[in-house]
């Protein structure tokens, strides 16, 4: 066996080695030959050193701490040489803004009870309007519901009923609103207290308790994360007596451990008060903007407080006053808020407990643009400890002004009737004479004149009293015109000659106006029954007279719709007035004579500014009044002038005693000397 190594194979295997090292060469210059320099070790190190915390690692670990050591400077080593420019060193990006809260999606949801259906909004957590079921638009609408329920006795009613809050251009209720008034409280506890809340936002809306068909329940944080506002809305159900009103509980709880002391708040309450529209406009959708202006004279706001001796007063404001300046009371115990018209009205209410007995601070009211206003309630400072909730309870009332349905709150709410408690006897009794003839003739313009018969025949003896006193003065007027010539120079002595001669036929120079004074408690009393009864809204008459609550619209100018129209009762009652005063017998007195005269030309201009805004059952019920007057003065001067001349009356026999007596006091009374 030849030990050699074969020589033949060594040059192969010397061409694989340099083959192999040539690849390897190619490989590292293609991988590394072009890679940039690494910035040298010290550097690094020292930015590794300066992100870390100014403590040695045995501080994080548990041990104890060492005091910091400097890196240790290493020498870099010598740069080679390249052709690309080394790349710069990354600049830490810019502090970012921290993003904006993301508001919930805009929602309404929609709850119904018996009487009416709610829309709530979660844009403020509020009730965005009200309709109610019992009541609509128009006699048009009526008409259109009772079609709609003849076909489908399912159907929905609500597109057919009567708005009465959350009208076109007004504000929404049960919207928190921030108090800045904080006068009578403590400076260090205003100073303290948490600035900024309530601001407008989006609540979230609890889905599970809101899937519930009476509540719907909104959430909402305040104070950078350390208030929740929970307001909670509940619609009566169906086996409850009392069914025209919401409850609302507002829940403030304190997320942060320290306590929270707020400056209170406004509810605004109840806003956007429905107004009717006037026949003219029955056919449109909603009010025009000449129904609201008509009806801001029926609009008004009241606060009702009670003192210390348990007397409530519930003032009213008109909505033109509101106009120009707010209306807030805050003496005594503010009981509610309310908005109002002539036949509706809502009232905000705050439920106290025991220990809340104090917690509203002022009840008041604002205008809401130029033809509608809205209520509210403020509260005082207040302070909700740490992980703890304060509860404030709210009732909002929105109906008819129904004496029986208010009085069955038992919560004051009749008072916002704001008739004279000395006349609110006189107008229930017009009311029940009212219905009473409605219940016979099914027409309130008939029940309206019988409703006038009853009361001209209860007035009646005053009425021949005053008439046949003015009859009796005017059969005198030859002798007083003898009187004033004979005494003309003596304007004295013409006085007593004449009220000798009234004396010696018994005539009463002011019979005639005494009467009429007594005539005028039950006028107003009589007004404002028929001003305030709901049914006569939208109660027809005859012919052109479709709405006695409203005033009579007759078309004269088809063209013209909002300009052609004319209120021909009011026009009317002027011309029945004037002959009227014209047919009356004249006063013997010439300053009577004068005055009467000039009332008979100033009382009939006087009526027709009065009554041609008004409701068309007022001036049916003057007309009426008017024409049995003149039948009752025709009737009346037939008997005088049956009756002829007057004579004078028997004197009385003097009784001596009383003469004897009369004698003495003249006779001591001369004789007394003057100081």
């Amino acid at each position: 066996m030849d030990l050699q190594p074969e020589r033949e194979s060594t040059p192969q295997r010397t061409m694989l080695a340099l083959v192999a090292i040539m690849v390897m060469f190619v490989l590292l210059t293609t991988f590394y030959g072009q890679r940039p320099e690494p910035p040298p070790a010290a550097e690094e190190e020292t930015k590794e050193e300066s992100a870390k915390p100014a403590t040695s690692r045995g501080a994080t670990t548990g041990a104890p701490a060492e005091k910091a050591q400097p890196p240790e400077i290493r020498p870099a080593p010598a740069a080679k040489a390249s052709t690309r420019v080394p790349a710069k060193e990354p600049k830490p990006p810019p502090d970012q803004p921290p993003k904006p809260k993301v508001e919930p999606p805009p929602r309404t949801i929609e709850k119904r009870s018996t009487r009416f259906t709610a829309v709530f909004t979660n844009q403020d957590g509020c009730l965005a309007s009200l309709t109610l079921f019992d009541y609509f638009r128009t006699p048009l609408t009526q008409r259109a519901a009772r079609k709609a329920r003849r076909a489908d006795p399912h159907t929905d009613l609500a597109p057919f009923g009567f708005p009465i809050l959350g009208q076109l251009g007004t504000e929404p209720t049960f919207v928190l609103v921030p108090r800045l008034d904080v006068a009578g409280k403590k400076a260090d506890a205003a100073a303290e207290a948490v600035p900024d809340l309530f601001q407008p936002c989006r609540y979230a809306v609890d889905e599970p308790a809101s899937a519930e068909p009476d509540r719907v329940v909104f959430r909402a944080v305040f104070a950078d994360g350390r208030l929740e506002v929970t307001k909670t809305f509940l619609l009566p159900s169906s086996d409850q007596p009392l069914q025209n009103h919401i409850l609302l509980d507002l829940q403030f709880r304190n997320l942060s451990p320290q306590p929270l002391t707020l400056l209170g708040y406004r509810l605004r309450g109840p806003g956007g008060i429905a107004v009717d529209q006037s026949p003219a406009s029955w056919d449109k959708p909603a009010p025009t903007e000449a129904d609201r202006k008509a009806a801001v004279s029926l609009l008004s706001a009241a606060v009702a407080a009670e003192n210390d001796r348990g007397k409530i007063a519930a003032p009213t404001v008109a909505c033109s006053s509101l106009q120009k300046e707010d209306y807030s009371r805050s003496e005594g115990r503010v009981l509610w808020a309310a908005v109002q018209s002539n036949y509706f009205c809502s009232i905000l209410e705050p439920i106290m407990e025991k220990d809340q007995k104090n917690f509203v601070w002022a009840g008041g009211a604002q205008s809401v643009g130029e033809s509608n206003l809205s209520a509210n309630i403020e509260t005082t400072t207040f302070t909700v400890a740490p992980g703890q909730a304060v509860v404030h309870h709210y009732r909002l009332y929105a109906g008819p002004k129904d004496r029986d349905i208010l009085t069955a709150y038992q919560a004051s709410y009749e008072y916002v009737f704001e008739m004279g408690r000395w006349l609110e006897p006189l107008s229930m009794a017009m009311n029940w004479i009212l219905h009473a003839a409605y219940r016979i003739i099914p027409n309130y313009g008939v029940a309206i004149i019988i409703l006038t018969i009853l009361v001209r025949t209860l007035m009646h003896p005053l009425s021949k009293k005053s008439q046949t006193s003015m009859g009796r003065m005017q059969k005198l007027q030859p002798q007083v015109k003898e009187i004033q010539e004979k005494f003309k120079g003596d304007r004295k002595r013409q006085q007593e000659e004449m009220m000798k001669l009234y004396r010696e036929y018994g005539v009463n120079p002011m019979g005639g106006c005494l009467p009429i004074v007594i005539q005028l408690p039950v006028f107003i009393g009589l007004w404002r029954a028929l001003s305030e009864s709901l049914d006569l809204r939208q109660a027809p008459f005859v012919l052109w007279m479709r709405d006695l609550s409203q005033p009579d619209c007759l078309m004269v100018l088809p063209d013209f719709p909002l300009v052609g129209m004319l209120n021909v009762l009011p026009i009317l009652s002027c011309v029945i007035m004037f002959l009227q005063q014209r047919s009356m017998p004249k006063s013997g007195d010439p300053q009577q004579v004068q005055t009467q005269k000039m009332m008979g030309y100033m009382m009939p201009v006087l009526l027709l500014w009065l009554f041609y805004s008004l409701a068309s059952g007022l001036s049916l019920y003057f007309i009426a009044s008017s024409l049995i007057g003149i039948a009752e003065q025709k009737v009346i001067k037939r008997h005088l002038d049956r009756l002829g001349d007057l004579k004078p009356i028997a004197k009385k026999p003097v009784d001596k005693k009383t003469e004897r007596e009369r004698k003495r006091l003249q006779s001591y009374t001369q004789k007394r000397k003057p100081f």
